[in-house]
């Protein structure tokens, strides 16, 4: 009963923080997918380009290294002539990883716990201490709760459009500026589409050749 009690006391501040998260979900969603779907299609280039045996330290660095190293790396594969000429993979691996970490919140411990108690008023005083971040780590939970709402949400769209930019950026590279009409056709593309001319893009002598006509 205590407990139902401390529950629907804390619903308000859950509701809030989830109110809150599910809006900022959404964004950092669609950061996330998006970063995500130009990892994916950097990975479907250095299969293509290198063979389908991906060592840890490739997957690992890909899997936690932000938007800006994974163009980087894109870039690269275009004339690189094996996949230690896209990056150092270990020396890699270990920076994303320890940033990963670092960005990593850590757990609440109540101040009562690490305090020295010597009058009723001290415990009356880290009580309420201790109640306001109750208070905080429930709206914190709600915000978490929806975060992976929104998360969720955006995730697919938000990933094709990452693997949408990523080839633009390739095909930029190789063929130069991209006519608006094509541009639209890319944007607009669904996954399976945009897949397979990723696929073509490194054996393509021209924009024809990753692109069937109607698509230009």
């Amino acid at each position: 009963m205590m407990e139902d009690n401390v529950r629907e006391w804390m619903r308000p501040f859950f509701e809030e923080g989830r109110r809150i998260g599910l809006e900022e979900g959404r964004q950092d969603g669609r950061q996330r997918s998006r970063r995500l779907g130009e990892a994916l299609a950097l990975l479907r280039l250095l299969v293509r380009r290198f063979g389908p045996v991906i060592r840890p330290a490739v997957r690992g660095s890909l899997a936690a290294a932000d938007v800006e190293a994974l163009r980087m790396w894109t870039d690269r594969v275009l004339t690189a002539t094996c996949i230690e000429d896209v990056a150092d993979w270990d020396s890699e691996k270990e920076h994303w990883t320890s940033v990963y970490i670092a960005n990593q919140p850590g757990p609440f411990v109540p101040a009562i716990e690490n305090a020295q108690v010597e009058t009723f008023d001290d415990l009356l005083r880290l009580l309420d201490e201790d109640a306001r971040e109750l208070k905080a780590l429930w709206a914190d939970d709600g915000r978490q709760v929806g975060r992976r709402e929104g998360r969720i949400e955006v995730r697919k769209e938000s990933q094709r459009e990452g693997e949408a930019a990523a080839l633009l950026r390739l095909l930029e590279r190789l063929f130069g500026p991209i006519d608006e009409a094509v541009r639209g056709r890319i944007v607009s593309a669904d996954e399976d589409m945009l897949v397979g001319w990723i696929d073509r893009v490194l054996t393509a002598a021209c924009l024809g050749d990753v692109m069937d006509q109607e698509d230009l």
